[in-house]
């Protein structure tokens, strides 16, 4: 399967960059032997004789280890709870949120706190790739002290259900 992907030449270097113009990503999705089929203006073309081998890694979602609190607290309506957890991907984590949800709201819907938010993009890999002795990945240490009198009329014998949720990129 061939892709043309926009690319030009790098002035006064003798090397090429890909162009962020292109309609579709190029995404690996095999491992496997790849190489540019280089074609000019003019129709003159080369470059395939130079072939790299690529191994592709499938993205993990993150994981998440809740610390604190307890599964099963029982807490005051002013207490300060704090929460601590490890979240870990094999990439880079993008966010983190601590969601709950009341059982004396009305609304369905679970509140959300947003403990981090990673850069719009991540940052390239070092020049040559990754190999299978390099450290990869993010971990990240999440502490939060949530104060309960915050919340809104939080009613006596409530009870509060909680994650916390990651995403990568």
């Amino acid at each position: 399967e061939k892709s043309v992907i926009p690319a030009r030449l790098v002035p006064g270097e003798p090397g090429f960059e890909l162009l962020r113009t292109a309609t579709t990503p190029w995404v690996i999705k095999h491992s496997g032997a790849y190489w540019f089929d280089l074609v000019g203006g003019d129709g003159l073309s080369g470059g395939s004789d130079q072939q790299w081998e690529v191994r592709a890694v499938p993205d993990r979602p993150p994981t998440i280890s809740l610390d604190r609190p307890d599964v099963s607290a029982f807490v005051t309506p002013d207490a300060v709870v704090p929460l601590r957890a490890l979240v870990k991907d094999d990439l880079a984590i993008r966010t983190i949120a601590f969601r709950f949800q009341r059982s004396d709201s009305s609304s369905q819907e679970a509140e959300t706190v947003e403990l981090y938010r990673g850069p719009d993009q991540v940052r390239a890999a070092k020049a040559g790739g990754l190999s299978a002795t390099d450290e990869r990945g993010e971990t990240r240490a999440v502490d939060y002290t949530w104060e309960l009198s915050q919340l809104k009329q939080l009613a006596s014998g409530a009870t509060i259900a909680y994650r916390l949720a990651a995403s990568d990129y």
